[in-house]
C-alpha cells in the first residue's frame, strides 16, 4: 500500500501547486524605465506588483527578472530583499529590478518577469518589456561603405566623372530588426582630398558641384587646390552634410564628379583621397557645418588610383602545363599556350593560320587555351589583355609565331582498278564479293625531307598490311597501285606523310566501304474482293543489313503492286517500313476504290542511305473472289401457314458454302445451310393478320470471303383454329385400357361446313393402324369418330389425336389433343428360395412396384411371416424325418393408383421333410512337427455327410472324405478345418498343428572386399533358416542395419570388421563375425592455383601451385594439347585463347581424384612492360649479384629493341633479346653512377607497335 499512498501525497502536492499558481490575479502594477535607446543601455527601473485571490505565504513567493542578454543573467528577489515587498495581507508582492545590457551585435532586448510559488514557475505571470539598443552605423549590423572602394584609372589616361556613392548599411535597420529598426535621422558628408600628398597624388583633379560651379581639386603639382580645415580634418573640398530624414532606411549620397586630364606624371600608384563621414542618434551631428565634430562621426574611404596596364605575354608547350616549351609543332598535335601575362587582365587569344594574321581559325577566352592546328606552316598567335576594372585604355596585345610540321599535306584518291575514273570508295557488294580499287597519292607541299607510309586496315580495325611493310617504317613515294577487298565492311585506308628530321606527320584517312544489299521481305495477307489488303511484316530499315556498315540504313522503301517481271512500276514510296493497307486490281497508279480478285505479283524494292544498295523481294498477293449467291423461288403468292416453298440455289455450288437467312423483320431470325440445288421451307402464321418473311442466300467461300443476295419475300396469310373434343375422357377418371370413346368436332368448326375431316391417332411409336381416317361433308356422322386404344405397357400411355380440316379458300389450322390411357397392373411376382436344416424360406417380389394395392394368398399359412407389402417373407418349418413333405400354394391380386385392377397370378411348391443328423470330426497322429520331419497323418470320424472340403491352413485344401497324410514344408502354428454336408445342412470341425523351424545357419558375401574412399560394398546375406526381420549387420565403422543385403559406403580409410547377426522364427541367434574383412584406402584430393590467370602470348609464363592432398603422382592438361607430371609445372601459351585446366592426382593404391577449372587461363594478344628505376651492377659494394642487369620485363612481346645512351646520347648499348639486358659496362668498363636513357621498342602479339623512353638510375 506505500506506492499508492506516496502518488497520492504527490497528486495533492501538485495539485496544491497548481492551486496557488492559478490564484494569481491578471492585474498587474508595471514601471518600466531605460536611460537611453543606444548601448549600453540601462533598465533603471523595472518595478512589477503581483496580486493574488488569496493570501500566500510569503516564505513561499519569489519574482524573478530574466535578463535575456548574452550571458542570460537573471536576478530572484523574496522575503527578507530590499528590491522586495509585500502587502495586502500577503495578496500583493513586488519586486524592483535593474540592470545595465553591454555593448553587442543586439539591437533589442526583451527582459521578462515571472512569479515563483513554492518552487513552481507560474508560466502565466511572465510580463515582456522591450529594451531598445542602438549604437553608430558601424555597429551591431551597420557598416559604413563608399562603392567603389576604388576607382581605377589606367595609366596615361584621363579621369572622366569618377563619381562615389554611399554604400553604408544601417544599425538596426529595418531588414535586421524589423519590430524596432532605428530608423531615425541620419547626416552624412563627402570630403575630398583627405590625407593628401602631393608626392603620391593625381594632378589637375577637378569637380563640378550641384550648382555646376567647378572646383579645383588639384594643381598641375598634384597640391590641393585650395586646402582647408575643419575641426582637425584638412582637404581640398568639403561637400554639404546631408540629412537622412525619418525614415532613414538607408544611404542617399552621392559625390561630385571627379574629372582629371591624361597626365604621364601621374604615376602607378598615385592616388586622390575620398572620406564618408556619417552620424546617427548614438552619435549625433552637432549642427555646425563650419565646425562639424568629425571626433564623434564614424567614416570610410576611397580611392582614385592610377593603374599599370596589363602587360601581356605567353610560351607555347606541348600537350599540356608540364609539356616542354616548342616553337615547332606537328600537325595535330595539342599546343597548350601558358599565359604569363603580368597585372590585373582579361585575356582573350586569336589563333591565324598564316604567320601574318590574315585567315582567323579560332578563338578563345580561356586563361591558357589549347588549340590544334591541321594545316603547315608558320602561326600568328595573338593575345589581347585588359584591364576590365580600369577607365581608359587599359588593352595591350602581344603576337608571336609558331611552326606547324610537316608542310607536306597527305592526301591520296580513290580510283577504278583501272584509273580511268575516281570513286568515292564506296560499293555494293554480296558477302563474299570481292572488289578492285586503285590507289593514287596526291600529297601537296612535298619537302625533300618527305617519307610515306600506306597502312590498309581490315574490316575490324585492324592494321592488315603496310607500305613498305613493317612496324613504324617509311619509304619513297608509292602510287597508282590496287588493292583488292573481299567481305562487306569499312576499310580504312591510311596515307601518312611525315618529315624525317621533326618526326612530325599529316595523315589522310578515307575508307573503301563494301555495303551489304538489304534483304527485303514483307507479308500480305489474303483478302476477299471489295477488302484492302495488309502489307505487314516489313524489313526493318536496319535488321534486313546482314552486315551494318558506315551506320548505313535503308532510306527509301518502293512498291510496285502489279509488277510484271521487268519494269518497276514505283507506286508507293516510303521512308519507313511501318505496317499499311491497300486496295489492289492489277493497274498501274493510285489506288483503285476497291480490290478485284485475283493473283498479283508485288514487288518491293528497298534501297539504302548511304551505299544505295538495292534490295528487291517478289510475291504473290492473292484477292479471293466473292461466292456470288443467288437466290429462286416457286413463290408465286400468299400462302397458308404450314403451306411449303420450293426455294432454288442457282449459284455455282462448287465455289462455296451457302446459307439460307430468313426474317419476319419483327421476331425471328433463323439460318440453315443450303448447298443442294433446292429445298422447300414450311411457313407459319399464328397472328390474325397476314405476315411477311424475307428469304436471302449467303455464301461463305473456303478463303473465308462472304456475299448476300438481295432478299425475297413471302406473305402468310392469317389461319382458323379449327377444334373437337372426347365425349366420355376426363384426366379424373381412371381411363383404364382398354379405353373405348367417341370424338365430336366443336359447333365453331362444324360452322365452317368443311369440305373434309382427316382424323389420326398416334403414340411414341407413330401412327397407330388403320389410321388416318378421312370423313367427307355428306358421310354419316360427319362430325363424329368412334375409336378404341389399347396400353399393353407397364405405365400410362400417351395417344395424340389430330383432327385436319379442309375448306376451299380458306386457311385451317389442324387441332390436336393428347389422352393418357392407364395400362391394367401386373400381379406377376418372383419366388427366391433359401432351405437350411430345419426349415425352408420364401421371399416373394411383385414385378411391378408402386402400386396402390396388393393382395397376397398363402395355402398353407407360414410358420414365420414378414408383410411389406410387394415384398414377402415366409419361413416353413420342415416335419421330422418320419413325418411327410408340405404342399404350398401363393396367389396374388394388384391395383394400381387409377383403380385398375390385374389378373390373378399363382405359385405352387414343396416343402421336403428333414434329413437324419449330420456329425463333423477327424484326428491327427500328433499336434507338433519338427523341421525336417514335416508329414502330419488325418483321420476323418465324421457321419452323415456326403462332401468333404479339408482346408489345412497353408493354402492346400482337398475335398476326399479320407486325405491321409498332408506334409507342411515351412516353420509356422496352421489350423486344420474340415466342412461337412448334405442336401440342406452342413458342419465344421478345427485343430491346430505346430511346425518348428530349425537351427539358424548365418553366412554373408560381399562384391568387393578393397577400394578407394569412398568404397560402396554391396553385401549379400546367404543365411539360412532364419527370421529376415531378425537380421543386424555391423559393419566396423560405427554404422548399422537391419536390411537383409545392405549396401553400405565407407567414408574413410580403413580395416574393417564385419559382422551378422540372426535368429530363426523360434527366436534361436546365431552370429557370424569376419575380421579386417573390408579394406579402404585413402582418396587423394585434387587442388590447384592458376597465377597468372591471363598471360599474354607468346611469352608470359604461367605458374600452377599444387595443392593436392595425399597424392603420389600428377598429370596435368593445360587445355592446348600440352601435358605435364610434374608436382608445381610451368607453361607458356602460343595461340591467342581460352583454356580449361585439369589436374588428375593418383596414390599408390590407384586412386585417383581430379579438378577442372574451365576458362582458368586466358592467353591474350597483346602485351605490357614493367621497367625498374634503378640497378647496381656487380652490387653496390661490388660483391653481390642481386639486381645487377638492368632489363624491362616484357610479356607478349613479339619483338624487342632496346637502346641504352649516357646523357650526352652516345649510344652504350643494344640488345634484340628481350631476356638478355645491360650489365652497366661499355667497352668493358663498369660505367660510373648516373642517370642513363633507354628506348625500348616493342611490338607486342597484337600488333600494336610501342616506344618508350625513361631513365635509370646506375648506382655503385
Amino acid at each position: 500500500m506505500r506506492k499508492p499512498a506516496i502518488f497520492l501525497l504527490l497528486l495533492i502536492s501538485v495539485l496544491e501547486s497548481y492551486a496557488q499558481c492559478s490564484s494569481i490575479r491578471q492585474q498587474r502594477n508595471i514601471t518600466f524605465n531605460t536611460d537611453k535607446d543606444c548601448a549600453p543601455v540601462t533598465v533603471t527601473d523595472f518595478t512589477i506588483t503581483y496580486f493574488f485571490n488569496t493570501p500566500q505565504n510569503p516564505a513561499d513567493v519569489v519574482i524573478r527578472f530574466d535578463w535575456n542578454d548574452p550571458a542570460n543573467n537573471f536576478d530572484e528577489y523574496s522575503q527578507g530583499d530590499a528590491n522586495f515587498s509585500v502587502g495586502g495581507t500577503n495578496t500583493e508582492f513586488t519586486a524592483v529590478g535593474t540592470f545595465t545590457y553591454p555593448e553587442n551585435d543586439q539591437c533589442v532586448f526583451e527582459p521578462v518577469s515571472s512569479v515563483i510559488v513554492a518552487g513552481e514557475a507560474c508560466e502565466t505571470s511572465e510580463q515582456v518589456q522591450v529594451v531598445t539598443s542602438w549604437s553608430r552605423d558601424n555597429d551591431f549590423g551597420g557598416d559604413i561603405a563608399i562603392m567603389p572602394e576604388n576607382f581605377n584609372v589606367c595609366y596615361n589616361n584621363p579621369v572622366v566623372n569618377a563619381v562615389f556613392e554611399d554604400n553604408s548599411t544601417f544599425n538596426c535597420n529595418i531588414n535586421q530588426e524589423p519590430d524596432n529598426p532605428n530608423r531615425l535621422p541620419r547626416h552624412t558628408q563627402f570630403v575630398y582630398g583627405t590625407n593628401h600628398n602631393p608626392a603620391a597624388s593625381i594632378r589637375d583633379l577637378s569637380l563640378v558641384d550641384d550648382g555646376g560651379n567647378t572646383v579645383d581639386l588639384t594643381d598641375g603639382s598634384a597640391n590641393l587646390g585650395g586646402p582647408e580645415t575643419r575641426s582637425g580634418v584638412t582637404a581640398a573640398y568639403f561637400g554639404p552634410i546631408v540629412e537622412i530624414p525619418f525614415p532613414a532606411d538607408g544611404p542617399n549620397l552621392q559625390s561630385f564628379p571627379i574629372s582629371a586630364p591624361a597626365n604621364a606624371d601621374n604615376q602607378v600608384g598615385n592616388v586622390f583621397e575620398i572620406t564618408l563621414y556619417n552620424w546617427n542618434i548614438c552619435n549625433p551631428y552637432n549642427g555646425d557645418a563650419a565646425n562639424p565634430n568629425y571626433n564623434d562621426a564614424v567614416q570610410t574611404t576611397a580611392y582614385i588610383e592610377i593603374v599599370e596596364p596589363p602587360v601581356p605575354a605567353f610560351v607555347a608547350r606541348l600537350n599540356n602545363a608540364s609539356g616542354a616549351v616548342q616553337e615547332v609543332f606537328c600537325l595535330g598535335e595539342r599546343i597548350y599556350f601558358e599565359n604569363q601575362t603580368t597585372g590585373v587582365a582579361d585575356v582573350s587569344w586569336e589563333f591565324y593560320d598564316d604567320p601574318s594574321g590574315n585567315t582567323r581559325v579560332g578563338t578563345s577566352g580561356a586563361t591558357n587555351p589549347v588549340f590544334t592546328f591541321n594545316t603547315a606552316g608558320e602561326k600568328l598567335i595573338r593575345l589581347t589583355a585588359s584591364n576590365p576594372n580600369a577607365q581608359g585604355s587599359c588593352t595591350e596585345v602581344y603576337e608571336d609565331t609558331i611552326a606547324m610540321s610537316p608542310a607536306a599535306m597527305a592526301a591520296f584518291g580513290l580510283y577504278t582498278s583501272d584509273f580511268s575514273a575516281a570513286t568515292n570508295g564506296d560499293f555494293c557488294a554480296a558477302q563474299t564479293e570481292s572488289i578492285t580499287v586503285g590507289f593514287r597519292d596526291e600529297t601537296i607541299n612535298i619537302e625533300p625531307e618527305t617519307e610515306w607510309r600506306w597502312e590498309f586496315y581490315d574490316s575490324d580495325g585492324n592494321l592488315e598490311e603496310s607500305i613498305p611493310p613493317g612496324a613504324n617504317t617509311y619509304g619513297d613515294r608509292q602510287s597508282d597501285f590496287t588493292r583488292t577487298f573481299t567481305g562487306i565492311g569499312d576499310y580504312q585506308v591510311r596515307l601518312i606523310a611525315r618529315n624525317s628530321v621533326t618526326q612530325c606527320e599529316s595523315v589522310a584517312i578515307d575508307s573503301v566501304r563494301l555495303y551489304a544489299e538489304p534483304v527485303a521481305y514483307f507479308e500480305a495477307d489474303t483478302v476477299c474482293a471489295g477488302v484492302a489488303t495488309s502489307f505487314v511484316g516489313i524489313a526493318d530499315s536496319i535488321g534486313s543489313l546482314a552486315v551494318r556498315v558506315n551506320e548505313d540504313r535503308v532510306a527509301t522503301y518502293e512498291w510496285d503492286f502489279s509488277y510484271d517481271g521487268s519494269a518497276f512500276q514505283v507506286e508507293r514510296s516510303t521512308a519507313s517500313n511501318d505496317p499499311f493497307e491497300r486496295m489492289l486490281d492489277g493497274t498501274d497508279g493510285a489506288e483503285p476504290a476497291e480490290s478485284v480478285a485475283g493473283t498479283y505479283s508485288v514487288a518491293l524494292r528497298m534501297i539504302t542511305e548511304k551505299g544505295g544498295c538495292i534490295g528487291t523481294y517478289i510475291h504473290d498477293v492473292v484477292v479471293n473472289p466473292l461466292p456470288g449467291p443467288q437466290l429462286g423461288s416457286n413463290y408465286s403468292g400468299p400462302v397458308c401457314p404450314g403451306d411449303s416453298v420450293m426455294l432454288f440455289n442457282q449459284s455455282d455450288l462448287a465455289t462455296a458454302d451457302f446459307f439460307l437467312i430468313f426474317t419476319d423483320s419483327v421476331a425471328y431470325y433463323d439460318t440453315i445451310a443450303f448447298n443442294q440445288a433446292d429445298t422447300s421451307l414450311i411457313f407459319e402464321n399464328t397472328r390474325d393478320t397476314a405476315r411477311h418473311f424475307y428469304l436471302s442466300l449467303k455464301g461463305i467461300t473456303p478463303a473465308g470471303c462472304e456475299e448476300i443476295s438481295e432478299p425475297m419475300t413471302v406473305e402468310v396469310l392469317p389461319a382458323f383454329q379449327s377444334g373437337f373434343t372426347d365425349v366420355n375422357y376426363s384426366v379424373s377418371r381412371g381411363n383404364c385400357s382398354v379405353w373405348s370413346s367417341t370424338l365430336e368436332v366443336n359447333s365453331r368448326t362444324q360452322n365452317l361446313n368443311a369440305d373434309t375431316y382427316t382424323w389420326s391417332i398416334a403414340d411414341e411409336n407413330g401412327l397407330l393402324a388403320g389410321y388416318p381416317i378421312v370423313k367427307n361433308a355428306g358421310d354419316p356422322d360427319f362430325h363424329r369418330l368412334d375409336y378404341e386404344l389399347v396400353n399393353a405397357s407397364p405405365s400410362n400411355k400417351l395417344f395424340t389425336i389430330t383432327l385436319e380440316v379442309e375448306k376451299a379458300g380458306v386457311c385451317v389450322l389442324s387441332s390436336q389433343e393428347e389422352l393418357v390411357i392407364n395400362p391394367s397392373p401386373s400381379s406377376a411376382f418372383s419366388v427366391e428360395r433359401i432351405d437350411s436344416c430345419a426349415f425352408a424360406v420364401f421371399e416373394l417380389s411383385a414385378d411391378q412396384t408402386g402400386l396402390a394395392s396388393y393382395d397376397w394368398e398363402f395355402t398353407p399359412a407360414p410358420d414365420q411371416h414378414l408383410d411389406d407389402e410387394n415384398n414377402q417373407r415366409l419361413v416353413y418349418l420342415r416335419e421330422a424325418p418320419s413325418g411327410a413333405d408340405i404342399p404350398i400354394v401363393f396367389r396374388l391380386v394388384t391395383e394400381n393408383l387409377a383403380n385398375c385392377s390385374s389378373d390373378t397370378s399363382e405359385y405352387v411348391g414343396q416343402v421336403d421333410k428333414s434329413e437324419p443328423p449330420l456329425v463333423a470330426g477327424f484326428e491327427i497322429d500328433r499336434d507338433t512337427l519338427l523341421l525336417p520331419d514335416s508329414v502330419l497323418t488325418l483321420n476323418n470320424t465324421s457321419s452323415g455327410a456326403t462332401a468333404y472340403l479339408w482346408d489345412f491352413g497353408d493354402g492346400q485344401t482337398q475335398t476326399t472324405a479320407e486325405p491321409g497324410t498332408h506334409a507342411y514344408p515351412t516353420a509356422g502354428v496352421y489350423r486344420i478345418e474340415l466342412e461337412v454336408s448334405n442336401t440342406y445342412c452342413e458342419a465344421f470341425a478345427y485343430k491346430n498343428v505346430v511346425v518348428e523351424p530349425p537351427e539358424p545357419i548365418i553366412d554373408f558375401n560381399a562384391d568387393v572386399l578393397a577400394g578407394c574412399a569412398p568404397l560402396t560394398v554391396q553385401f549379400l546375406n546367404e543365411s539360412q533358416f532364419t527370421n529376415p526381420a531378425s537380421f543386424r549387420w555391423e559393419f566396423g565403422d560405427g554404422n548399422t542395419s537391419t536390411a537383409e543385403n545392405p549396401a553400405h559406403t565407407y567414408a574413410r580409410a580403413g580395416s574393417y570388421t564385419v559382422s551378422l547377426y540372426g535368429e530363426n522364427m523360434r527366436g534361436v541367434s546365431d552370429v557370424l563375425i569376419r575380421e579386417d574383412y573390408v579394406q579402404v584406402y585413402a582418396q587423394p584430393v585434387a587442388d590447384f592455383a592458376v597465377n597468372p590467370s591471363v598471360a599474354f602470348v607468346p611469352d608470359t609464363e604461367v605458374f600452377f601451385r599444387n595443392a593436392s592432398q595425399t597424392a603420389t603422382s600428377f598429370s596435368w592438361d593445360f587445355g592446348d594439347g600440352q601435358t605435364s607430371t610434374d608436382l608445381n609445372p610451368r607453361h607458356t601459351y602460343s595461340e591467342v585463347g581460352t583454356y580449361d585446366i585439369q589436374l588428375i592426382a593418383s596414390n599408390d593404391q590407384g586412386c585417383v581424384d581430379s579438378l577442372l577449372i574451365e576458362s582458368g587461363v586466358e592467353a591474350v594478344a597483346g602485351g605490357n612492360v614493367k621497367t625498374p628505376n634503378a640497378f647496381s651492377p656487380g652490387g653496390s659494394n661490388g660483391a653481390d649479384a642481386f639486381n645487377d642487369v638492368f632489363l624491362p620485363r616484357v610479356e607478349g612481346v613479339s619483338e624487342f629493341r632496346m637502346f641504352i645512351y649516357n646523357r650526352w646520347g652516345e649510344l652504350l648499348f643494344e640488345s634484340l633479346d628481350p631476356q638478355l639486358g645491360w650489365d652497366g659496362f661499355f667497352n668493358g668498363q663498369l660505367q660510373p653512377a648516373d642517370v642513363y636513357v633507354y628506348r625500348l621498342e616493342l611490338t607486342y602479339s597484337d600488333g600494336r607497335e610501342q616506344v618508350k623512353i625513361g631513365d635509370v638510375t646506375l648506382v655503385r
